[in-house]
């Protein structure tokens, strides 16, 4: 299965993608044409997930599933990181996109952004052998988990300084996987598992590489920590299974509550309820494309805007507004687009109390959402590659602050 993803990673990079450096952009908008179901919203972001699980896997795709290609066996740190710039450090709101191109390479561009658009033209700031990563919250550091030939192993880059290290050792037979930073920085969470990636245990080290130790033991399934609780106690688990069960981990108290089956944990805010679910419509669990309040304590969850009697519209991401009252979603026009050759996406506000649905001008095809002080940030589909547009706070239309020609992967924010 993890060969299958990759091969058709491969192809969506192949067909989008360019080792051409990021362009900057002007505060004007570009057109765009109808997003075909090949670049719509709900296939870039399997391809985002496509992509993270794909460079997971230590046999690369290959034209004859017969004779896999191994990949190059990464024995210095060296290897991992390509710097291209140094001393950076974020003077404010900034973006920090990942691109993906056509090597496979991952490139992380800072996008600092002004209250009505991009501040200042992008800058690259490394280029990674791709696997699972993190970028600490302040944007100093960044870690890997990269494929060594023995297993897989945790490297740090400093993004000020320009230095690498291993975090792990690489030990025949082990893999450390899923890195994710502490909420201050000093240390990093990471999956530890056996070639057969049956059982996952969690454990903790410190950024530099002393004082690890293990946190839970391990457990069937695990796939990957996908991030922290707003106040930084509890790791969200996402467990491989039929239902895809997602889980908060009390780091604390070592123990775990089970949210829902078929979900994924959009976005936080500060109080109970405090997650933002996005339900997806496979296999078991509610109905695809509700979003779904949680309270992760009291174990209470509250539906915020379901699926019409004839399935739609679905709702396919959201994300808080900063005062943690209103959310920016993505849903798609109607659920019959879902089988077209053409998927038509928009955004809308939703209140969080009452429910009530805005629907915002000028974001046919929005993909990623993200809610800050400056705006509403999302991705939308060009003829080829992605545009990173802003909706300003202080009302007026969507400006573009970057375009990529190759596929973006996610987006950060920092400091956050």
């Amino acid at each position: 299965m993890r060969n299958a993803i990759a091969a058709v990673l491969v192809v969506v990079i192949a067909a989008c993608s360019s080792s051409d450096p990021p362009a900057a952009t002007s505060a004007a908008s570009s057109s765009t044409t109808t997003p075909t179901a090949a670049s719509a919203t709900p296939t870039a972001a399997t391809a985002s997930t496509a992509a993270t699980a794909a460079t997971a896997s230590p046999l690369a795709a290959s034209a004859s599933p017969t004779a896999p290609v191994l990949p190059t066996r990464i024995t210095e740190v060296a290897q991992v990181f390509r710097p291209l710039t140094t001393g950076w450090r974020p003077t404010g709101t900034t973006l920090v996109v990942a691109r993906a191109v056509i090597s496979g390479d991952i490139t992380l561009v800072a996008v600092p952004l002004g209250p009505r658009g991009a501040a200042r033209a992008p800058l690259p700031l490394v280029s990674f052998v791709p696997d699972r990563w993190a970028l600490r919250p302040d944007g100093g550091a960044l870690a890997v988990s990269v494929w060594t030939g023995h297993g897989t192993r945790i490297a740090t880059w400093d993004v000020g300084s320009g230095a690498a290290r291993w975090l792990t050792s690489d030990e025949p037979g082990k893999s450390a996987l899923s890195p994710l930073w502490s909420m201050d920085g000093t240390s990093i969470y990471y999956l530890s598992t056996d070639d057969e990636l049956k059982t996952a245990a969690i454990f903790r080290i410190g950024a530099d590489g002393a004082a690890g130790r293990q946190l839970r033991v391990p457990l069937p399934r695990i796939y990957s920590l996908d991030g922290l609780t707003p106040d930084g106690g509890g790791l969200v688990i996402t467990r491989d299974s039929a239902r895809r069960w997602v889980e908060i981990f009390d780091i604390a108290t070592g123990v775990s509550r089970h949210l829902e089956d078929v979900a994924r944990i959009s976005s936080w805010r500060t109080r109970q309820p405090r997650a933002l679910l996005t339900f997806g419509g496979c296999c078991a669990g509610r109905p695809g494309g509700e979003l779904v309040l949680w309270d992760d304590v009291a174990m209470t969850s509250r539906v915020l805007a379901e699926q019409g009697k004839s399935g739609d519209p679905p709702w396919v991401d959201g994300a808080w507004d900063p005062s943690g009252t209103r959310i920016a979603a993505v849903r798609l026009e109607n659920a019959a687009q879902r089988a077209s050759a053409s998927i038509e996406t928009s955004l809308v506000v939703i209140d969080a109390e009452t429910g009530a649905v805005q629907p915002i001008a000028d974001t046919q095809g929005a993909g990623q959402v993200l809610w800050l002080s400056e705006g509403i940030v999302f991705t939308r589909p060009l003829r080829i590659g992605v545009e990173v547009m802003l909706l300003p706070n202080g009302g007026g239309p969507p400006v573009s602050v970057y375009k990529d020609s190759g596929l973006i992967q996610r987006i950060e924010v920092v400091p956050r």
